[in-house]
């Protein structure tokens, strides 16, 4: 089976002649990738983080917080024992410039802190 390269925007395709065999077909098959770099991932095969950057996301409203998001805040709050002492353990909550604008990182804070601490047994 005879192929012919095809230039279309920039990338390299290769056109299957069908004189040879008109059962196979390479249509769309891109030359200048191979399989393993088609995948991103944001680990590598050790498991250690490759990337720069790693978006957070609001805690209140689930959405992506930009990197020109200046607005927003992410705050820690501590886990006592029984007697009031602090643990050494915390619970992160990231909050939206969006949500602070609107005035309502305050509920979001008790609201999320309201589920959360249940879960990590606290009074």
């Amino acid at each position: 089976m005879e192929a012919t390269r095809v230039m279309k925007r920039g990338q390299a395709f290769t056109k299957p002649s069908l004189k040879a065999d008109a059962g196979l077909a390479l249509v769309g098959h891109r030359s200048n990738r191979n399989a393993s770099e088609s995948t991103h991932k944001m680990q590598n095969e050790a498991g250690e983080m490759t990337d720069l950057y790693i978006p957070r996301k609001c805690s209140a409203t689930n959405r992506l917080i930009t990197a020109k998001d200046h607005a927003s805040v992410q705050i820690n709050i501590g886990h006592l024992d029984e007697s009031g002492v602090y643990t050494g353990q915390f619970t992160t909550f990231a909050l939206s410039g969006f949500i602070r604008a609107q005035g309502d990182a305050d509920s979001s804070v008790d609201r999320l802190w309201q589920k959360k601490k249940a879960e990590v047994r606290q009074q």
